[in-house]
This record gives C-alpha cells, sequence and structure tokens, in this order.
C-alpha cells in the first residue's frame, strides 16, 4: 500500500497532469486507455503519497512542482470555485440586467453546493481498503470523486444524417444545419433542430448545394454565404433565407468566391473573414451592410487562413484558430469594429482546424479541432481577463480530432453538431450547459 511521502510514479504523475487540466476520471481512462476504476486506484495512492484530499490540492501541488505548465498569467484551470468568485465581482458586461442576476445567482449556487460537499478533515482514503473499489469501501470512493467535475454535456436528438462542413445558426431558439457535406456529396437540404421538442425537420432546400460555407443571422433573415460546389471550386453566391415563409431569395454576390471562411454578425453588418480563393488561404476582410445592399473591404486579417471560427464580444470581433494550408493555428487575432483596427489576443493552448466557435454571456467557447493535432479537450476564453481556461469535450469525442462540425448557442447551452472523425462524418448533437446551476440543485436539495 502507498504511504505519505512516498515518490509518484511516472503514472501517477501522468494522471496529475491531466487532472490538473479539469478532466474527468472517464477522461482520463479513456485518453489513458486504462479503466475508471485504475484510474481511481492511481488517485487514491498519489492522494495518500501526497497527503492530500481533493482535486484541488492536487492541481495546485502539481503546479508547483512544475509537473504541469501553465503560461504566464494565466490562473490554475482546476480552481472553478475561485474563478467563479472572480467573474462574479467583475464589471458587469453589457447584458440586460435579467442575465447579470443568473450569472450571480448561478456563481451563489455553485458556491453553496460547493460547501456543502467540500472534504473535510479527515477524509484521506483507507489505507484498509484493498485496490478494488467496492461496496467495502464507499467512503473511500467518495473521497476521491466528491469534488470530480461532472460532465457538463448531454446528448440531444442525432442529426438525420451524418455530414460536416455546413453552417450552423441559431433563429428564435431553433437550430438551423444549412447545406454541408454528407456520405453523398455536398448537399443543399436544411435541417432544423427544436431543443424544446428535442426533434429535427426538414425547411425549404437551399438552392445553391455548398460545403464550407457560413452563415449569419441579420434581422429576421439567414444570410448563407459562398462555399464549395460539387469540384470544391469556391462560390461566390448568396442567399437569403426568411424562416417564417420557408424561402430562399437571392442575396448580393460576394467580391470573390470564397469557401472555408469564417461568418459572424454585428451591429447590423455581415462580416466575413478568411478562407480558400481557389489557389490559396486568404486574408480578406468584408463586410455586408443589409441597407446599402453592397460589400465593403477591411483591412486584410494579418493571418491569412481558413476553417478559422469568429465571434463578437464586447464590441470587438475574435477570429480563432483555423488552418494555413500546412499546419493548425492557436492564434486569437481580434478586429476593432469602431476603429477598424487588428491586434492579437492571447492564444489558445492548443493549435485547432475546423473547430466551432459561439460566444454565451461574454464568453468565447471553442469546441473541437484536431486537423493534425491530438485535441482531447475544447477551451473558453474570458475577454475580462484575457485567459483561456480547459473545457471537457464529450467522452464519446475525445478521440484526437473533431473537426468540421458546426458549434451555435441558444441561452445559455452552446451546441456542437455533426462534424468529422476518424474517416467519417457524424450525426452527434451535444449540448454543452455553461451556467450549470440546473445540474448542481438536485444533488444540494438532496441533503
Amino acid at each position: 500500500m502507498a504511504e505519505s511521502g512516498e515518490p509518484l510514479t511516472e503514472r501517477e504523475r501522468e494522471i496529475i497532469r491531466l487532472v490538473a487540466t479539469g478532466a474527468t476520471n472517464r477522461m482520463i481512462a479513456h485518453r489513458l486507455s486504462i479503466s475508471p476504476n485504475t484510474v481511481k486506484v492511481h488517485l487514491r495512492n498519489t492522494f495518500t503519497k501526497l497527503d492530500i484530499s481533493s482535486r484541488t490540492e492536487a492541481t495546485v501541488i502539481a503546479i508547483r512542482e512544475g509537473w504541469v505548465d501553465v503560461p504566464a498569467g494565466q490562473p490554475d484551470p482546476a480552481l472553478r470555485l475561485e474563478e467563479a468568485v472572480a467573474e462574479a465581482k467583475e464589471a458587469p458586461p453589457p447584458l440586460p440586467w435579467e442575465q447579470r442576476i443568473y450569472l450571480v445567482a448561478s456563481a451563489l449556487v455553485v458556491i453553496a453546493f460547493s460547501a456543502l460537499t467540500w472534504p473535510r478533515p479527515g477524509s484521506a482514503p483507507d489505507e484498509s481498503c484493498t485496490n478494488e473499489f467496492t461496496a467495502e469501501c464507499p467512503a473511500e470512493a467518495s473521497a476521491l470523486e466528491m469534488d470530480e467535475p461532472e460532465s457538463l454535456w448531454v446528448s440531444g436528438a442525432a442529426l438525420p444524417e451524418a455530414r460536416g462542413r455546413f453552417a450552423l445558426v441559431t433563429y428564435q431558439g431553433r437550430l438551423y444545419v444549412i447545406g454541408g457535406e454528407t456520405p453523398e456529396g455536398v448537399a443543399g437540404s436544411v435541417l432544423v433542430y427544436d431543443p424544446r421538442e428535442d426533434a429535427w425537420s426538414s425547411a425549404a432546400d437551399k438552392p445553391t448545394p455548398a460545403a464550407n460555407l457560413s452563415a449569419a443571422v441579420l434581422g429576421d433573415r439567414i444570410y448563407a454565404v459562398g462555399g464549395g460546389g460539387e469540384q470544391g471550386r469556391p462560390l461566390d453566391v448568396v442567399e437569403v433565407y426568411d424562416p417564417a415563409a420557408d424561402q430562399w431569395s437571392e442575396g448580393v454576390s460576394l467580391p470573390t468566391p470564397l469557401a472555408a471562411h469564417t461568418a459572424a454578425a454585428a451591429k447590423d453588418k455581415l462580416y466575413l473573414f478568411g478562407g480558400w480563393n481557389g489557389t490559396s488561404y486568404t486574408g480578406d476582410a468584408l463586410a455586408y451592410d443589409p441597407v446599402a445592399g453592397r460589400w465593403e473591404r477591411l483591412p486584410l486579417l494579418p493571418t491569412p487562413r481558413g476553417f478559422a471560427g469568429s465571434a463578437v464580444v464586447r464590441d470587438q470581433l475574435l477570429v480563432v484558430g483555423g488552418y494555413d494550408g500546412q499546419r493548425e493555428l492557436a492564434l486569437c487575432e481580434r478586429l476593432d469594429l469602431e476603429e477598424k483596427k487588428w491586434e492579437r489576443c492571447p492564444a489558445m493552448s492548443t493549435p485547432r482546424g475546423g473547430a466551432g466557435v459561439a460566444a454565451v454571456a461574454g464568453q468565447v467557447y471553442v469546441i473541437g479541432g484536431g486537423w493534425e493535432s491530438f485535441v482531447t479537450f475544447s477551451e473558453r476564453y474570458n475577454p475580462g481577463s484575457e485567459t483561456w481556461f480547459n473545457v471537457e469535450t464529450p467522452l464519446l469525442l475525445t478521440g484526437g480530432e473533431w473537426r468540421n462540425l458546426g458549434v451555435t448557442a441558444v441561452g445559455t447551452r452552446v451546441y456542437a453538431v455533426g462534424g468529422w472523425q476518424r474517416g467519417r462524418y457524424l450525426t452527434v448533437n451535444q449540448a454543452y450547459e455553461t451556467l450549470p446551476n440546473r445540474l448542481y440543485l438536485p444533488a444540494a436539495s438532496g441533503q
């Protein structure tokens, strides 16, 4: 049996490094190709050797001893409670007062629940137990799992057909999957998901089938822009969908054909960045004014690339990740919408090409990636502290790649749909709860 003060084995250090990223026991087991019970055994021995009783303490020790690298200025990613308190104390973002109250209330719920479940002195593992976690050792299992982060991902009804490289937007609480690529080829079909009913339906087909297109909502219309046709040739077509009438109309064409770009809507304009022009990846930056009915060229994206993601926070438009034809990128560049100037923002911890991006309550979530790199977690960016934090990825999608998916937000949830993994398109439909008070409340009320 392990004893206090003993040195950790290499496998135990490996597990502690993963604990420091916020990974659950199941995620660690999947990453290391071992069983969750084996992870618990290693954690029990590690806690005994370090004379600690929580994952937070293990993370602090790992950082102090240099077993994990933390970029300069980045807080400990495992200290979620401290982070929630700190963010609640920040100057409130420009949100409606109802959402501000909701954010603070959610943080208070997390704090209250943590106080009820925080490990007490004397909760160290019982060394008289065997290495198997059985009914004879219930207290030991409880001590190890007490502060293990539960998965905040939930599954929804699967896509009716596998696809990736599509455009995904939210309109009036529904998700619209537009075009893309299926095992049968480039698609023009449109699928609509209603989270309240957990059901999919079909809408009018997009007139021009396209993959690697982008889309955004302006007013009561959805703009589907560019993309690649059957042969992958970039398109300059812009088509506009009216959800109320379930009809498509022709929009103002792009100044140049583009595919694999990223789009976002802000200040009643549609913005478009990067992409593939048929010859190379480009730094094109465009803005469309629906009132004037014309496209305007903006200062070029500093780093030409395609398959990036974008989101708008605090009057700035962030373009993150991407692929430049040779490698995936971790960089973040932002455009000041008033000054029309670009600047660098802190890079992600991992390069990500083909990831999906969405903004919720002033935070930017980047889900997936893995064009060439091995990715087992997603990331969240806090513009206030200019810091990236690790975010769990669904267990079934931690195989190193999950790219060309669609990501959007509905309320406090980030939805991740479809995509490509290990040589096939996916039907996955997963939702991540960014404010998990509804998951905590049942456990707290049962005390």
